[in-house]
Order: C-alpha cells, then sequence, then structure tokens
C-alpha cells in the first residue's frame, strides 16, 4: 500500500500522514494519535527509503557502541529499547554500530557521517570522543545528542544529557551511613567510577582503604573472586556498594556461598535499577537511573535538534534516585 493510498483509507490527506510520519508539521495530537493507530490497524508499513529519496533526508539514526554490550549488559538494553521504541513512532529507523576497535570506530564513524546515510547520532557514554573529533562528527545535516554525568560540551549542533549518576551514589553513601555501617566495600566495574561514592563518605567520615576497594570487569566468575577477596578476614564489611546491577547480583551469591546472610550479615547496595535488582534474592536497594525512560528522552532530544539543527549546544537532565529495597539493613554490633 502507497501512502496517498494510505491516506484516502483513513479520510486524511497525504501531507497529514507525512507530517506524523516526519514528527513535523502542525497537526494536533489526536489526529497524530488516529493515523498511528490506522498504521498498526491496516498492517501500513512506511517505505523510508522512498521518503528519504523524496525528501533528501535520511530517516535513519546512527547509534555507534564500542563493545557488544549494549545486546547484553541490561542498563543498555533498557536504554536502547527506550530509544528504539522512540524513534519509530516517529518514523525513524536505527542503526547500533559496532566498530573493530576504537580507532578504526571513530575513522568509520567520520566516514558515515560523510556520506550522509543518517541523520544524526546518539553517543552513549561508553563512546567519549574528545571535542575535535566531535566537531568532525556534528554538523547541520548530522546533530548529535550526548550523554555525560558531569555537564555540557560546548560543541555546535550538540545536545548533552546529563544523568546524575554521581548524586544517587552521594545518596546510597549517605544512606549506608546512616544505617550504621563503617566498613564499606566497593565493588567497581572497569570502565565506569564509584569516586562519588567514595568521596561522600570520606566527607561522612568513613575512610575506604584500598584493600576494600574492588575493580573487575563484568563477568561472574572474575566477580565471585574479587567479592570473596573484599569480604575475607577478620575485619569484614558490613556493606558492599556495586557498581552494577549484575555486579550486585553476583556479589550476593557469593556472600551465600561463604555463610553470610542478606541483608543481616551484609548489606548490598547496586547501580542502575535494571530489572535484575527486582528480580535478586533479596531484591536489591539501588541507585535508579530509569534506564528506559533516559532513552526516550534521548530519542526525543535527537529528534528536536534534528527539527533545529542551528540552536545553541544545551544540556537537559535525568533525574536519578535511590530505591530502597530487602537487600540493605542496620549494621549489626561488632
Amino acid at each position: 500500500m502507497h501512502l496517498t493510498e494510505f491516506a484516502r483509507a483513513i479520510g486524511v490527506s497525504p501531507t497529514t500522514v507525512s507530517y506524523v510520519l516526519s514528527g513535523r508539521g502542525r497537526i494536533s495530537q489526536k489526529t497524530r494519535e488516529m493515523v498511528l493507530r490506522r498504521m498498526g490497524e491496516l498492517g501500513y508499513v512506511p517505505n523510508l527509503n522512498a521518503q528519504r529519496l523524496a525528501s533528501g533526508r535520511s530517516r535513519t539514526i546512527l547509534i555507534p557502541v564500542r563493545t557488544a554490550d549494549v545486546v547484553r549488559d541490561p542498563y543498555l538494553g533498557e536504554l536502547t529499547e527506550g530509544m528504539l521504541e522512540t524513534l519509530r513512532h516517529h518514523g525513524y529507523s536505527a542503526q547500533l554500530d559496532l566498530p573493530v576497535d576504537g580507532t578504526q570506530g571513530e575513522a568509520e564513524l567520520s566516514r558515515k557521517v560523510r556520506s550522509r546515510a543518517f541523520a544524526g547520532s546518539v553517543l552513549l557514554e561508553g563512546y567519549y570522543l574528545p571535542d575535535d573529533m566531535l566537531q568532525q562528527i556534528a554538523g547541520l545535516q548530522h546533530p548529535c545528542v550526548l550523554t555525560d554525568g558531569h555537564g555540557m560540551r560546548q560543541v555546535p549542533y550538540t545536545t548533552t544529557v546529563v544523568y546524575a549518576v554521581a548524586d544517587g551514589m552521594r545518596e546510597a553513601a549517605r544512606f549506608l551511613a546512616g544505617l550504621g555501617h563503617r566498613r564499606i566495600a566497593v565493588l567497581n566495574d572497569i570502565g565506569l567510577s564509584c569516586g562519588a561514592f567514595v568521596d561522600e563518605l570520606q566527607e561522612l567520615g568513613i575512610r575506604t582503604p584500598a584493600e576494600r576497594v574492588g575493580t573487575v570487569a563484568p563477568h561472574v566468575g572474575e566477580v565471585e573472586t574479587e567479592t570473596r577477596r573484599l569480604l575475607a578476614g577478620p575485619e569484614r564489611p558490613t556493606a558492599l556498594f556495586a557498581r552494577k546491577d549484575m555486579l550486585g547480583m553476583a556479589a550476593m551469591r557469593e556472600a551465600r556461598r561463604m555463610g553470610l546472610r542478606v541483608p543481616e550479615h551484609l548489606s548490598v547496595v547496586s547501580v542502575d535499577d535494571t530489572y535484575l535488582a527486582r528480580l535478586a534474592e533479596p531484591p536489591l536497594t539501588a541507585v535508579r537511573l530509569n534506564c528506559r525512560e533516559m532513552g526516550v528522552l534521548l530519542a526525543e532530544t535527537l529528534l528536536d535538534r534534528i527539527a533545529a539543527p542551528r540552536a545553541a549546544p544545551e544540556v537537559k537532565h535525568h533525574p536519578v534516585g535511590l530505591v530502597v529495597r530487602e537487600s540493605t539493613a542496620a549494621a549489626m554490633a561488632s
């Protein structure tokens, strides 16, 4: 079914259907929802390539990723789900791009941008580019949305989405301190940082010796080995802070193998609050990043930037917060 035939079948003009697919034009939300609903009912699938040829503009979004974790990591999976559904709702498709390695990946990204095969890019935190490289990627025909845990990048044709994960980690540190925990271990992901958590403990007068901090790749066997090291010895920690949900779940399982009960002997807090945190036994107290909602925000932000590419660089904030569940309790007396 062609666009004109679909428009005639549902009683609207082809222009109205085009506006719905492009996300542009002045049409009511009621009309937009009706057209999208009828697309599903009639099985109408828009020809995106034909739209591109007609408009001279791509309707495909490039999402470059450093590793295959985008299909394994629940955080990235939920975030990507939110992006893809939002883009599809507005008539866009997306291409996840996995480079051979970092250097070749950046060169390949630059080549793809110059080809004008993509309307824009979303650069997740694992795909950090220095400003000079970012200036070669972001442009009038290829705006970019970036994620960052700190602040705005002053690069034209970009918008930065800041997620305050550091604030969430500080809240977690205050929460554990409020429960009376003073011996706290930290299990960090090799590509991330727990600096805000450790710094907040320091501000509260709680030291975190180097031997109580472990950094691991997100592989179960490595996490279990490092957990056993962190929880060994007479001055065993009464709480453990894990930088990702998977780390927290694996650490809890290893603690049980050591004869420790969660949360009676060991309180555990993680970061992300994906479905894993809710499936854990007991369910994990976690710094909630609202992963899927963040994906929606990233997609909507890029669509806004595509519609107004010359707008000044700006920053949008994505909130985080601590969700308290059964994996934490007051510290037991020594």
